[in-house]
């Protein structure tokens, strides 16, 4: 457990004495991405002063930008902060490097908005978004880092990895472990921050996530100063294929800007949605589109009284008898492989005695860690669902009824 020598009396006073617009610190190594994030903090927010963080070569960039928006800027190099060539390359370990070093500078000041490039604020906030009661808001968009999920089609990313570890540490060492990358700005206190990862030193190169080791040790040490909120951020995830959170919150205040989804063929351009679209238009979208695979959970674990999970040892099991879908999206499976080992797993969706084109299954690797992506038929129907491993294994394979149910999947998803 952290030992923290931070006075709860004097944090209290700076809350209570706290005046927005808070500073803003952003890591950035993308000047155009940086601007419209600014533009929306200028507009919706009042932003008047900024820190940023890039890597040498985007500095001057940077510097004009500051000029262009008149904002009253300090940029900082990575280079600077962590001199010769020990930044590493690991994306979430080169963050929370960063960070642990941005915050220790003396251009922060006591209470900052910590935020990315890719941040857009939607609209004005509440006067007590970021601290409500004389407590700091932290909003957290995941339960449980433990339980966090990969799929087996594609490898574990350097944000997967995080998730684990920063869910394994925090566990460990008896703290909650909600997901706090929310991919929105998140109020930091200064001395608070910095005494916890000083706490972490022995960590240098850990692929953490930086947001949540803070505030889940906070919110157990400083209880009352510190309060937890779930919250929803449009376009995050990109996909709701992707992961599904478990929630979609009623108010909205920002967007993970995917420039990717506005362009031609993106899931929002195939809608008519743009980047300037009305925040209430690309609201709507990202809400049905978590409708469909939140009315497919649902279905699935109400039908069957727990959720479904795939049991991998000498043969295949299942905690269900029956699987339900909607047309075209991706239903994922948990596995449990006994051991925690990854295994080769395949499926095969069959009409009939016929496969059905459109979910041909790649060999998949599949943990208590990485679930099974099931890519469902694009017709309602009744079908049947075979899951096992690879050819060159002995494992006995599960054969399920897969009911295909007609729904207007919505979002383009």
């Amino acid at each position: 457990m952290v030992k923290m020598n931070v006075s709860v009396s004097e944090t209290s006073q700076l809350l209570s004495k706290a005046q927005q617009p808070f500073q803003l610190v952003y890591l950035s190594d993308n000047a155009a991405r940086l601007r419209q994030s600014l533009t929306s903090f200028i507009e919706h927010y009042r932003a008047d002063r900024v820190v940023v963080l890039c890597p040498e070569r985007s500095a001057a960039e940077m510097r004009s930008l500051m000029d262009d928006l008149a904002l009253e800027g300090v940029v900082l190099t990575d280079e600077q902060l962590i001199p010769g060539n020990s930044i590493p390359t690991d994306h979430s370990s080169r963050n929370f490097r960063l960070r642990r070093a941005l915050y220790k500078t003396k251009e922060l000041e006591p209470l900052f908005l910590s935020l990315d490039d890719d941040c857009v604020l939607l609209r004005k906030l509440p006067d007590d978004y970021f601290v409500c009661n004389g407590r700091i808001v932290a909003r957290y968009s995941h339960n449980s880092l433990s339980n966090w999920k990969a799929d087996g089609v594609h490898e574990p990313t350097s944000f997967d990895n995080s998730q684990w570890q920063t869910g394994e540490l925090l566990t460990e060492q008896g703290y909650t472990d909600l997901g706090f990358s929310a991919h929105q700005a998140q109020l930091v206190e200064k001395k608070t921050v910095n005494e916890i990862y000083y706490s972490l030193a022995q960590f240098e190169n850990f692929a953490g996530d930086e947001w949540s080791i803070y505030f889940n040790i906070a919110l157990k040490i400083y209880p009352d100063l510190f309060v937890a909120k779930q919250t929803t951020t449009l376009f995050w995830p990109m996909r709701y294929a992707a992961w599904l959170p478990g929630w979609f919150e009623d108010e909205i205040w920002f967007e993970n800007r995917y420039d990717e989804v506005y362009e031609s063929g993106g899931i929002a351009q195939k809608s008519g949605i743009g980047p300037d679209t009305d925040w209430r238009h690309k609201v709507r979208f990202c809400k049905a589109g978590y409708a469909t695979y939140h009315a497919q959970r649902l279905m699935n674990e109400l039908s069957n009284g727990q959720i479904p999970m795939v049991d991998f040892g000498s043969e295949v099991t299942s905690s269900v008898n029956q699987l339900f879908g909607l047309p075209g999206i991706i239903l994922k499976l948990n596995v449990d492989t006994n051991d925690g080992n990854e295994i080769s797993a395949q499926y095969l969706i069959t009409e009939g005695s016929k496969p059905v084109p459109e979910t041909a299954s790649l060999t998949q690797t599949v943990s208590n860690k990485r679930s099974l992506a099931l890519k469902l038929p694009n017709e309602p129907g009744e079908y049947c669902l075979t899951i096992g491993g690879t050819k060159s294994s002995k494992i006995q394979p599960l054969s399920l009824p897969l009911f295909i149910l007609p729904f207007p999947v919505g979002g383009n998803y």
